[in-house]
């Protein structure tokens, strides 16, 4: 019986210390998508698929924040209009299933 309390109580420090590390990975991870210039609706889309193949996943929702938190941050973005502008056509072309830069076609 004594043996059984370390056990339970390593078992949540593994968990806490998997939260407390990916949670602030993910949700940066998605401020940097931000700052790249992804479409919102690609962000969104990309955000859904990866939550309705692991919906017990919460890196989806911590994309999301990440992402949204740079606008409501009005975070600073790459300055370079073209390349944003370049990256969100490709973005749109995926999504239309048009040859992108995520497609082989």
């Amino acid at each position: 019986m004594e043996a059984a309390l370390p056990e339970t109580v390593l078992v949540k420090a593994v968990r806490l210390a998997l939260v407390n590390g990916k949670w602030p990975n993910w949700v940066k991870n998605g401020l940097a998508n931000y700052v790249v210039g992804y479409h919102p609706l690609f962000m969104f889309l990309k955000c859904l698929r990866r939550y309705l193949r692991r919906p017990n996943n919460l890196a989806p929702l911590a994309l999301m924040v990440g992402f949204c938190g740079g606008y409501w941050k009005r975070a600073a973005q790459v300055d370079d209009r073209p390349a944003i502008n370049y990256l969100r056509n490709q973005q749109m072309n995926a999504l239309l299933g048009r040859k992108s830069l995520w497609s082989n076609r």
